[in-house]
């Protein structure tokens, strides 16, 4: 089990640019690698937050956003079931 404090993380904002499409990795240089790369080995992924006026903090949407490339590169969560 790993367990990931964002508020420890220097994760950058999305720039909306796309390149993750087509590379299937982020251009930004930052923890948010590190974060990825956990997201894809895991089976299980839990995530908690507080709740800021209704919604997720702003970390947590950041890291979401972020988490655009494993979209773009066909990431299955159900890998296993194949």
């Amino acid at each position: 089990m790993q367990k990931k404090r964002l508020a420890e993380k220097k994760i950058a904002p999305c720039l909306a640019c796309y390149a993750c499409a087509g590379s299937h990795v982020c251009v930004r240089r930052d923890d948010m690698a590190e974060v990825l790369e956990a997201l894809k080995a895991a089976d299980v992924i839990v995530l908690a937050s507080p709740v800021y006026f209704y919604s997720i903090c702003a970390q947590m949407k950041t890291m979401i956003d972020r988490a655009n490339s494993l979209y773009s590169a066909d990431y299955a969560f159900d890998r296993h079931r194949r």
